[in-house]
This record gives structure tokens, C-alpha cells and sequence, in this order.
């Protein structure tokens, strides 16, 4: 068994065997190690068993960065300033903030669309990727059948996150037969309140009020 650990990054565990050569990666970089102290520079290290090493590392051969940064509302992962190796792949995630959406993301200042992710595929060179967001903004439309109203009326924009109430009223000689949220029939209500809107379109429907004018 061997343990490696970096400070400030993490330990590894794995199965070796003995006398086995090790080579290794840092941020998917070919690297190179110094046993301390002594050295000399070398492309791998003999695993030794009941060994302690104490080993320095460097990457060799070209390496790239991609700057990965966002505007307010959501996160890219990873971000800053990250290190490829010539001619390997690097795979962005973009992921809004509660109450946002993906607004567009601009490879190398190149809009490339809302996208959830995006990889760089034989990395040559230095790169930016840059994603930005914008606040959802929501509608629902309410409508009511012949026999009554229902207010406000039309469609309504309502920001991510906000409440809004909708009132039913028969007119008269009428009473409320059923109310219906996107087809889901709500009962005979005289209102409805969403609360913390969270999903992109709703259909309000105060309708099919039962009854004769008098």
C-alpha cells in the first residue's frame, strides 16, 4: 500500500507493488519528482514497501490555462485560472444560482448559447470560457369562463421568487364550479396564491361557473 498527500490538497491510497515505477499527474499534467533531499530530477520513483519519501514535483512538457469566470447569479466549475495538459480535453459545468437562469456562455468571447456545460477538446492553446446569468422572470395566464371573472386577468409576469394572488368572483346569479391550475381542478375556490414561484409557466383557469343569470 502506498499513501500520498499533499498539503492543502488531498491523500491518496492505492495498491502497489513492490519496486513498482510510479509516474505522476498534477491538475492531469505529466509531472516529474525530486526525492528529498538529493534529488535528482526523474520521470518516475521505485515504490519502496515500509518506505517514507519526501518528494518534490513539477510538471513538464507545454501546459495551457483556461480562465473560467462567471457573472452574478451562478458558479462554473471548475473556475479561475485552470491548468491543461497540450492535447487533453478540460469539460466546464455552468450552474445558476436559485431564482436565475443561464443567460449565455461566450467561449473565448464567442457566444456559444445557454448551455449547462462545454469541454475544450485538444487543448493547444490558452482559453477563456466566461458564463453569464439572468433573474427569472415567470408568467401565469388566467383566464375565466362565461359566468364569472377572475383578477388580474391575462398574463402576468412574476419575478422568481415572489408571491401573487389571484381572486375568482361569479357573477350574479352564479357560483364557482371548479378552478383549474394547469389542468389540476383546485375545487370550487374563490382565489388562488403562489408562493415562491419557481417554475417558468403556469395556466390559471377560473372557469366553468355553474349556474343561471337571475
Amino acid at each position: 500500500m502506498v499513501r500520498w498527500s499533499w498539503p492543502k490538497y488531498r491523500v491518496v491510497e492505492e495498491e502497489v507493488e513492490n519496486g513498482a515505477e510510479i509516474t505522476f499527474l498534477v491538475n492531469g499534467v505529466q509531472a516529474e519528482c525530486y526525492p528529498v533531499p538529493g534529488g535528482p530530477w526523474q520521470a518516475t520513483y521505485p515504490f519502496q514497501q515500509d518506505a517514507s519519501t519526501e518528494l518534490n514535483l513539477r510538471t513538464v512538457g507545454p501546459v495551457h490555462f483556461i480562465q473560467a469566470t462567471t457573472g452574478p447569479g451562478g458558479d462554473i466549475d471548475p473556475s479561475g485560472s485552470v491548468q491543461v495538459a497540450e492535447g487533453s480535453d478540460r469539460t466546464f459545468t455552468i450552474s445558476p444560482d436559485a431564482c436565475y437562469e443561464i443567460d449565455d456562455v461566450f467561449v473565448n468571447g464567442d457566444s456559444v448559447g445557454p448551455i449547462p456545460s462545454y469541454t475544450f477538446f485538444n487543448v493547444t492553446e490558452n482559453q477563456t470560457i466566461h458564463a453569464t446569468f439572468s433573474e427569472g422572470i415567470y408568467t401565469v395566464t388566467a383566464t375565466a369562463h362565461q359566468g364569472g371573472s377572475i383578477s388580474p386577468s391575462g398574463v402576468q409576469e412574476v419575478d422568481c421568487g415572489d408571491d401573487f394572488a389571484f381572486t375568482v368572483s361569479p357573477d350574479a346569479g352564479y357560483t364557482i364550479d371548479n378552478v383549474f391550475l394547469d389542468a389540476t381542478p383546485l375545487g370550487p375556490v374563490s382565489g388562488h396564491h403562489f408562493g415562491k414561484r419557481r417554475t417558468k409557466r403556469k395556466h390559471l383557469s377560473g372557469g366553468r361557473h355553474s349556474g343561471q343569470p337571475r
